[in-house]
């Protein structure tokens, strides 16, 4: 049992462990000092983050997604529209939720339509991963990537929005054609909602609260208030009306993130890296280039850490590295937790979904490479 308590932790916190070791290594090889360390993190993305984190939880425990969702589900009677609904809410739902958030929320209702139909759930479990992870490009706060090249960039909403909103018209029309194909290779006869779960009760004072605290967070993404701000009501708030969210957030992205921050920041100290990284992020093309195939090894969020502050380019970084979470199951945090659903399901094939996945990831990012090329 201890074995396999460490083999889940190991999995589960992988990418934590891998920054963590990232960042005392650069410490243990570079030997910054005390004064310099703590100026590293961002602690405006790492305030908004813990945020967000905490509100996002709040809602989850409200039972407010998994209503929503099952309210529209039982209005399906056949695959074509359950797989669209299915596809389009983790793509709108990731805007605002983050990508994590959508997949955690629909993919093991995903999984629960599927074993009561007796479909096989790799084709639209894959397609609900590329949603989430394109869905989510279009807001500041949709990924941590997002939310953490706004700040550092100083963006306007106009200009980030202006950016990113043709890529997200693409994808959605190309999510939504793969949803299509995926249904009618999956069809299944007449669909009842005999089988769905019942729509839970949502605790509506806590989520009145968590829709109070999320506007207060968006301001300060919005820098129309100080990000404190924002952290402060979200402690009181879910301190007085929510309790019980404080024992089931998880907080190792907060982490990740500060490991990242100083991992990079002592890279960027470094004079040859210094000289040296810059050329790689030269032009529009070269920078998108690089954000994109950097974040297939290490994933897009520590891809962005690493690319920004050797670039202004912040365009290409922002596209490269939103494109950047197709491909490998690791090129987006995301992908990990829809393969970890599936995979303990009844007759799972790891190999079946790794295929189908990565096929189906490089489809899209072939079909999307012209488009950001187009919108550059």
């Amino acid at each position: 049992m201890k074995n396999l308590s460490v083999s889940g932790f190991l999995k589960t916190h992988l990418f934590l462990i891998f920054s963590l070791t990232a960042a005392l290594l650069s410490v243990a090889v570079l030997r910054p000092s005390p004064r310099f360390l703590i100026t590293l993190p961002d602690y405006r993305v790492l305030g908004i983050l813990f945020a967000f984190m905490t509100v996002l939880r709040g809602f989850c425990d409200a039972r407010l997604p998994d209503a929503a969702a099952l309210i529209l589900l039982r209005r399906c009677r056949r695959t074509v529209p359950l797989y669209l609904v299915l596809t389009c809410l983790v793509f709108f739902f990731s805007m605002i939720v983050t990508n994590d958030v959508a997949l955690l929320t629909f993919v093991p209702l995903t999984l629960t339509v599927c074993r009561y139909l007796r479909i096989d759930p790799i084709r639209i479990a894959v397609i609900e991963t590329v949603a989430a992870n394109l869905g989510s490009a279009l807001t500041p706060m949709g990924n941590p990537q997002n939310l953490y090249l706004y700040s550092y960039y100083h963006l306007e909403p106009a200009e980030f929005f202006s950016l990113m909103l043709p890529l997200s018209a693409v994808s959605l029309a190309a999510v939504s054609a793969a949803a299509v194909f995926a249904a009618r290779s999956d069809s299944a006869e007449g669909l009842t909602v005999e089988g769905l779960p019942s729509v839970p009760a949502v605790r509506m004072r806590e989520s009145a609260v968590c829709s109070v605290l999320l506007v207060v967070i968006l301001a300060a993404v919005f820098r129309q208030i100080d990000y404190r701000w924002a952290v402060g009501a979200t402690v009181a708030g879910i301190t007085v009306f929510c309790p019980r969210v404080w024992l089931r957030t998880d907080y190792s992205l907060l982490a990740v993130f500060t490991a990242l921050f100083v991992f990079t920041g002592n890279l960027a100290s470094v004079p040859e890296l210094k000289s040296a990284l810059p050329r790689f992020l030269a032009t529009e093309g070269s920078a998108c280039f690089s954000a994109a195939l950097l974040s297939q090894a290490v994933s897009n969020v520590p891809a962005a850490l690493m690319t920004a502050p050797f670039t202004d380019l912040w365009k290409p970084v922002l596209l490269g590295v939103n494109i950047g979470g197709l491909g490998t199951l690791i090129a987006s945090l995301a992908s990990v937790i829809t393969y970890q659903f599936y995979i303990g399901e009844p007759g799972a094939s790891a190999w079946r979904y790794l295929r189908f996945f990565t096929v189906c990831n490089l489809l899209f990012l072939v079909l999307l490479i012209p488009v950001v090329f187009l919108i550059l």
